[in-house]
């Protein structure tokens, strides 16, 4: 932006010339009779303590505007000589440059300004001595500082421009003036690179990282119009009102079903609830859980690989982080009871995720914190009995935090917790562990010598809980050193090994102490094999970009194909979940696509945008203004 001053020039001199003597002579005529007239209205500064733009707040000499002054002669109009030897254009200085010929050169000012790192202030500087400085916001807004001291002053917004971000400023000084800004003087645009007007940051679902839905309670698959996961994203519309397919405002889990959202900023921990997610519920039955208990249980990551458990609840539901004192991510699992459902049939569909809003912020500067979950850490419980003579088990063996950490896997020392027959032992784990692919937890025993289970068999029941209030058992049985599949159970985030040796199998030791546990291994901790919407992208989906943002009218969704012909479903979204635009065509195979999206008729906002290629989705957040 040029905003910077202009020169009169010399034709305009030798047309104030030709008028000035006429111009004097009716000024004279017309107030000689009112000698010493102050004509502080007329400064074009006012009449203030700092430099003038009009003398003491005279327009003649002598503090006289007609009298015995002259317009160009004794007479100050900015602390130069307007007209210097009474000539409005022969020697008088007026700005940066001659307001006519053979004028000073020394009134031209040089002004400079300084922006400060947050773009909140400006310091104004020039050779000459300020006269006004004129700020220019983000926000399109001026406000004027007249009266100005010194070479260098510091601005900032005031009253209701408190807290405005400068992209220009205005600097008026000496003689300088143009009249292409509000204020006069030369313009000095902000060097810095920021969004003026920028979207507060967002505390609600921002991104959309997996959805895996269930199926409704007829085991059909959901309908499309509740399985698009971008209607949880941004502000929840917080309405349960009976609306059209086409218009549902929110996304259904179906049952079983599991939804992960990232937050745009890590969410502080609070006082009170820190996450409450919105259900949509209708009418008929909103907030009676006895009659529609959608449910769900709730997860809070800082990475999105270890997961701590946060809680559950029925339809709108208010979540504490818990241990974390951060997170970004939440995981949603539909656990609603479908038995509950049989008076609904085959259309009730599992919990409806309307949005999800933090309820404390956004966290500052957060570090992240430990994520090792390799092994079991925490002692929750050591319900020890006796050897099979009736005796206490040997101090050594009675340590409970013998079973945390790496097993040892050694014969040598003691480095195990014997349960004694009958005993138990509940251990805690730093995450969440799901189940995945393939067995999920290793169970570390010690018996000396590695002999065969017929020989020794020492055995336990191992059970899991995620909340030390439910268990479920994941192995009735296991004998010595042992590998577990959760297989549909779970998440857990404890383990409860009980031992069920049989004591008359061991006759010849009456020392024997039952299941010894050296320590227990998570086979797949963190994002080995989480379902994570990154881990589906080849290098090809994963460029795709989304330009200009903010956009004004037209939207580029570029990218490059594989080696394969792909469908491409691009689709809109308002903050109520609706489709606003929605384009499908198809890429051919190693080819560089660059897809324009005519946004013209969409109104100013913050819109999501979903981009699906073979199966895989993408999801943007863009400002249309």
């Amino acid at each position: 932006m040029n905003k910077s001053k202009h020169n009169y020039g010399l034709q305009a001199a030798k047309i104030l010339k030709t008028v000035f003597a006429v111009a004097l002579l009716v000024s004279v005529s017309n107030l000689q009779a009112q000698p010493g007239r102050n004509n502080n209205n007329n400064n074009r500064g006012g009449n203030c303590n700092g430099p003038q733009n009009g003398g003491g707040g005279n327009h003649g000499g002598d503090g006289n505007h007609g009298g015995g002054g002259h317009h160009g002669g004794g007479g100050h109009h900015g602390g130069g000589h307007h007209g210097g030897g009474g000539h409005h254009g022969g020697g008088g200085h007026h700005g940066g440059g001659n307001h006519g010929g053979g004028g000073n050169s020394n009134c031209m000012p040089v002004v400079s300004a300084s922006f400060s790192a947050d773009d909140l202030s400006v310091t104004a500087t020039s050779t000459k001595d300020l006269s006004n400085v004129v700020l220019e916001f983000c926000d399109e807004t001026t406000q004027k500082f007249n009266c100005v001291n010194g070479k260098s002053k510091t601005f900032s917004g005031t009253g209701s421009n408190a807290g405005k971000l400068i992209q220009g400023v205005w600097i008026k000084s000496g003689c300088n003036s143009s009249n292409d800004g509000p204020g006069y003087g030369e313009y000095v645009p902000n060097p810095d690179e920021f969004v003026c007007n920028p979207v507060a940051p967002s505390c609600f679902a921002w991104e959309i990282v997996s959805y895996s839905p269930g199926k409704r309670y007829d085991d059909s698959d959901l309908t499309a119009e509740r399985s698009i996961p971008e209607r949880a994203l941004g502000d929840p519309q917080k309405s349960d009102a009976v609306t059209s397919e086409a218009d549902v405002n929110f996304v259904a889990l179906g049952f079983g079903g599991e939804l992960v959202i990232k937050f745009q900023y890590p969410i502080q921990n609070g006082p009170g609830a820190d996450v409450k997610v919105w259900e949509t519920t209708y009418p008929n039955n909103t907030g009676n859980c006895a009659a529609y208990p959608e449910t769900i249980n709730a997860f809070a990551s800082q990475d999105g690989c270890n997961w701590e458990f946060i809680g559950g609840g029925c339809q709108d539901t208010e979540l504490d982080l818990g241990v974390l004192s951060w997170a970004q991510f939440i995981k949603l699992i539909d656990v609603s009871p479908k038995a509950a459902f049989a008076a609904v049939g085959h259309i009730a569909d599992g919990y409806d995720v309307d949005g999800i809003e933090c309820l404390n912020g956004a966290a500052e500067n957060p570090e992240l914190e430990s994520t090792d979950c390799k092994f079991a850490v925490a002692l929750i419980a050591f319900d020890q009995k006796l050897r099979k003579d009736g005796q206490p088990v040997l101090a050594p063996r009675s340590d409970g935090n013998n079973a945390l950490g790496e097993p040892e896997r050694v014969d040598a020392g003691v480095n195990f917790a014997s349960l004694g027959f009958g005993g138990s032992i509940i251990l805690g784990f730093n995450c969440v562990i799901f189940d995945k692919p393939g067995d999920d937890i290793e169970i570390a025993e010690t018996s000396f010598g590695t002999p065969a289970c017929s020989v020794y068999p020492e055995k336990a029941l191992v059970e899991g809980s995620l909340d030390l209030v439910s268990w479920e058992v994941l192995a009735a049985e296991i004998c010595q050193d042992a590998f577990i599949d959760l297989a549909g159970r779970g998440p857990i985030k404890y383990l409860k090994i009980t031992d069920i040796s049989d004591a008359s199998k061991f006759a010849n030791s009456v020392e024997t102490d039952g299941y010894d546990v050296d320590g227990v291994v998570v086979l797949q901790p963190g994002c080995s094999a989480a379902p994570r919407m990154a881990e589906k992208m080849t290098p090809a989906i994963a460029g795709t970009k989304i330009y200009p943002n903010p956009v004004s009218n037209q939207l580029s969704v570029s990218f490059n194909t594989g080696d394969v012909q792909e469908s491409i479903s691009v689709r809109i979204f308002n903050a109520m979940g609706q489709v606003v635009v929605a384009e499908n065509f198809t890429a051919e195979r190693s080819a560089e696509i660059n897809k324009n999206i005519n946004l013209s008729s969409v109104a100013n906002g913050v819109y999501f945008i979903s981009v699906e290629r073979n199966d895989v989705r993408e999801t943007f957040q863009i400002v249309k203004q």
